[in-house]
C-alpha cells in the first residue's frame, strides 16, 4: 500500500512536471510544498477511497458545523474543535441535517468524553466509534 501512494505521488508529480515544460504553465516555485501539497491528496484520495463512509460522516459534520449557528468551528493545533454557540441563529433545514445536528449536540453536552485527550485526528479513519448512526 505505502509503494502504490509513493508511485502515485511520483506520476503526480512527473505529470505536473511535464506540464511546466510548455510554456503555458506557471512554474512550480516551491518543489518541497508542492510535492508535500501531492502526497496529502494522494493520502485523502486513499482514505477516500478505502473508508467511504468515514468520508462522508467527516463531510457531513463539517457541513453542519459551519452552516448552522448553534455550532462554532475552531481550530487548535491545526485540529478543528466544534463547540456549540449560545445564539438561536439559522438552523439546518432538512430532516437528516437536524438529526445528524442532535447527535452532534449531544455528543458536545456528554462530559463523559474527554475529545482533547484522544489521539485520533479528524483525518484519521480510525477514529474511536461514536453514537452517530
Amino acid at each position: 500500500m505505502l509503494d502504490d501512494l509513493r508511485g502515485e505521488v511520483v506520476v503526480r508529480l512527473l505529470r505536473r512536471l511535464r506540464e511546466t515544460s510548455d510554456e503555458a504553465a506557471a512554474p512550480i516555485e516551491n518543489l518541497e510544498g508542492y510535492v508535500a501539497g501531492i502526497a496529502s491528496r494522494v493520502i485523502d484520495d486513499a482514505i477516500r477511497v478505502s473508508c467511504p463512509e468515514w468520508t462522508r460522516l467527516k463531510h457531513r459534520v463539517r457541513y453542519l458545523v459551519t452552516h448552522d449557528a448553534r455550532f462554532r468551528l475552531l481550530a487548535d493545533d491545526d485540529r478543528p474543535i466544534v463547540s456549540l454557540t449560545r445564539t438561536g441563529g439559522v438552523r439546518m433545514r432538512t430532516t437528516a441535517a437536524e438529526k445528524l445536528a442532535i447527535k452532534v449536540v449531544e455528543l458536545l453536552r456528554t462530559p463523559a468524553i474527554s475529545w482533547r485527550s484522544t489521539t485520533w485526528s479528524a483525518r484519521s479513519p480510525r477514529a474511536p466509534a461514536s453514537p452517530i448512526a
